[in-house]
């Protein structure tokens, strides 16, 4: 794949290189055949630039000196073929003074399109360096096709399960709900069954590079959070068990409590009623009496049931 990868590129700068010349061959002839009635040397920046942009400040000074030369030797030869138009330019060092300058010139683009190149170059460079830094994992998506636009390392890690990542789909696939199912700038906390995570979703809508409208999607992992909130679910759960366990045995400690001296007395008073009736000695108002005494303290029993429940 790298082979590939290097091969292509290799085939990209033979093309733009050769691309470069044919600018300056098609300039040259325009040149020479309008017998600099037209001074088409303003045109010679074009490839230059191109050349410059796309293969470097090496490359652009080389196309400088060869758009110079290739501009001074049709002047030159113009100005045999053409002599009226050579009357323009009757001294050899005006055509050489010229050729210097556009030489200056040329090279003093190349060098302002490099830097400018770096410059762009170091923006994305600290832009990707944020991106790549975040804990949660970001891609841009075309709404519209699918296509995802950027991901960061930390986005193809959690979901590419080591595949590349080339469509939003093989991310959704993997959340329920899918994030794009959320309103705009809410987000929403999703599940990855296959690997046992939550995430955080945000979504909003971006414009990207070429004006197209995008999305920009950033799913942060959550699963320590609702761990730990399960956890504490379940210790509250206890703690709970624990309180109505504590109440329940506050409730028969204190039955116990208050039903010791009622049962106690009721147990008395039957008692002394079945011994008095076994010896035969017994009075029926003496029983009758004590007989309302345990029924008394049996309804006293009762209150304190009411009471406690």
């Amino acid at each position: 794949m790298t082979r590939f990868i290097k091969y292509l590129s290799r085939q990209s700068r033979i093309f733009y290189f050769a691309l470069g010349l044919a600018l300056i061959v098609v300039i040259a002839l325009s040149d020479y055949i309008t017998g600099h009635e037209l001074d088409l040397s303003v045109l010679y920046l074009g490839p230059v630039c191109f050349i410059s942009w796309m293969l470097g400040r090496t490359s652009g000074i080389v196309f400088s000196v060869l758009a110079v030369a290739a501009w001074f030797a049709n002047d030159r030869l113009t100005g045999h073929l053409f002599p009226h138009a050579f009357l323009l330019y009757p001294h050899s060092l005006l055509h050489l003074w010229k050729a210097l300058v556009l030489l200056a010139t040329w090279i003093i683009f190349v060098i302002v399109l490099d830097k400018l190149k770096v410059a762009l170059a170091h923006a994305d460079e600290r832009f990707a360096t944020v991106l790549e830094g975040l804990y949660g994992a970001v891609y841009v998506v075309d709404p519209n096709s699918g296509e995802l636009l950027y991901l960061n390392h930390r986005c193809q890690i959690a979901f590419g399960a080591g595949e590349p990542l080339t469509s939003s789909r093989q991310i959704e696939a993997q959340l329920q709900p899918p994030p794009l199912s959320h309103d705009e700038g809410r987000g929403g906390e999703v599940y990855d069954a296959a690997h046992q995570r939550w995430y955080l979703v945000h979504a909003r809508p971006l414009r990207w590079v070429d004006g197209r409208d995008v999305r920009l999607v950033a799913v942060t992992d959550i699963t320590d959070r609702k761990q730990a909130e399960e956890l504490s679910r379940q210790q509250q759960e206890k703690l709970q068990q624990t309180s109505h366990l504590i109440t329940v045995g506050h409730m028969a400690s204190t039955l116990a409590h208050e039903m010791n001296q009622p049962l106690a007395a009721i147990a008395n008073y039957t008692m002394g009623c079945v011994r008095r009736l076994r010896a035969g000695n017994w009075d029926a108002q003496e029983l009758l009496a004590a007989m309302e005494k345990a029924g008394a303290q049996a309804e006293r029993a009762g209150r304190i049931i009411q009471r406690v429940r």
